[in-house]
């Protein structure tokens, strides 16, 4: 496979190693990957007189550092979707501070409130929706990237697999999170009055 390891039938690894026909270790892989504790305990029962090692019980410190790491990254997601919502909040109530003297033109021509509204609540979405898929063109593209470099090192590593669905979740949420940033705009511009905005300049 790479300069770490490597296949061959039993019988040519029995003669390498000069083991006499024994087998010195047996490995199962199996489909529910996390019940590897309780299918290990069955195993063991069948054959009391064998060492069973599970991958759970072999990597209690890697799992538990996971499991911390899982925490700490919903909560940096959390923080970053906050952040990004509040900087789509910002731009937007700037712009709608600059264009309010165009607002209440359009206002004083006839243009409905919720058209003046809608306006930025459209702006907002595509900047969510932009923004949001080129950020997961950019995910998987580095995510390819790592799997390469880990790859050509010659150690076997985790399996990262970009899953569809999960990634349609996260473009929505962005795209819901930064429409309801441009809600406070949107409510900005309905509320201008066109004489006085016209009036004040």
């Amino acid at each position: 496979i790479n300069s770490s390891w490597i296949f061959m039938d039993i019988f040519r690894s029995q003669a390498l190693f000069d083991l006499n026909g024994a087998i010195s270790r047996i490995e199962m892989q199996i489909e529910q990957v996390f019940q590897s504790e309780n299918i290990g305990q069955k195993v063991k029962k069948n054959f009391p007189d064998f060492l069973i090692e599970t991958w759970q019980s072999n990597n209690r410190q890697l799992l538990s550092a996971l499991q911390s790491q899982s925490a700490s990254s919903y909560m940096i997601q959390f923080f970053v979707l906050l952040a990004v919502t509040l900087g789509i909040a910002s731009v937007l109530a700037i712009a709608a501070v600059q264009k309010s003297r165009e607002i209440g033109i359009l206002k004083a021509m006839g243009t409905r409130t919720g058209s003046a509204s809608r306006i930025f609540l459209i702006q907002g979405a595509v900047l969510g929706l932009s923004g949001s898929i080129m950020g997961s063109l950019v995910g998987v593209g580095l995510i390819k990237m790592f799997q390469i470099a880990s790859q050509s090192g010659g150690a076997l590593s985790f399996a990262i697999r970009v899953e569809f669905r999960t990634a349609i979740t996260l473009i929505i949420i962005s795209t819901i999170a930064s429409i309801g940033a441009a809600l406070f705009p949107a409510r900005k511009a309905a509320s201008l009055v066109p004489i006085e905005v016209i009036r004040n300049g």
